[in-house]
């Protein structure tokens, strides 16, 4: 990827430097869109992550704002739903925080993997973040997910695989 970085700053540096690499610029215009598109589907990577382990983090800080309370009902209202003071104190966890901050992280990575990539290919690679939720929400919240759901689980997988390796991404990287 750095030499690819790198073969794009050759294109824009100074003709005269004794250092260039002389390289055709269809050569330099491949390279550079190969840059593009790696550093478009990690940031679309990053992204599918960062949602993904934002949404089990901040139920976690939910679940211990809830259970730091000792059971006691005065911070839900007469239909069940928490109160405002309730969705401040689990607003204010730490591992709530550090969720909102893979949001954060999860939109940067969006964002710029749908200015580097085709929509199509971001879209398709941050969709797997419900899959992400799903794994990790058996790990850290000990959700039991039943067959089916693995079975949703493997399909969204499968399914996801052809689809970002449709033929616009071949031909994106031969232009």
């Amino acid at each position: 990827l750095a030499r690819l970085v790198l073969a794009c700053y050759v294109l824009d540096s100074d003709p005269t430097d004794p250092d260039r690499r002389a390289a055709s610029t269809a050569e330099v215009a491949i390279a550079c869109q190969t840059a593009r598109v790696l550093i478009g589907v990690t940031a679309a990577l990053l992204a599918c992550f960062g949602y993904g382990t934002a949404s089990v983090l901040q139920a976690y800080g939910a679940r211990a704002s809830a259970a730091s309370t000792g059971g006691t009902g005065a911070l839900v209202t007469a239909t069940g739903a928490p109160t405002l003071g309730a969705t401040v104190a689990a607003a204010l966890t730490p591992m709530f925080i550090v969720g909102m901050m893979l949001d954060v992280v999860g939109f940067v990575g969006s964002v710029v993997s749908a200015r580097l990539i085709p929509l199509f290919l971001a879209q398709t690679i941050m969709s797997a973040n419900l899959v992400v939720t799903a794994v990790l929400g058996v790990v850290v919240l000990g959700v039991r997910l039943s067959t089916r759901d693995w079975v949703a689980i493997v399909a969204v997988g499968v399914s996801l695989l052809p689809i970002s390796c449709d033929n616009h991404f071949s031909t994106l990287l031969q232009q």
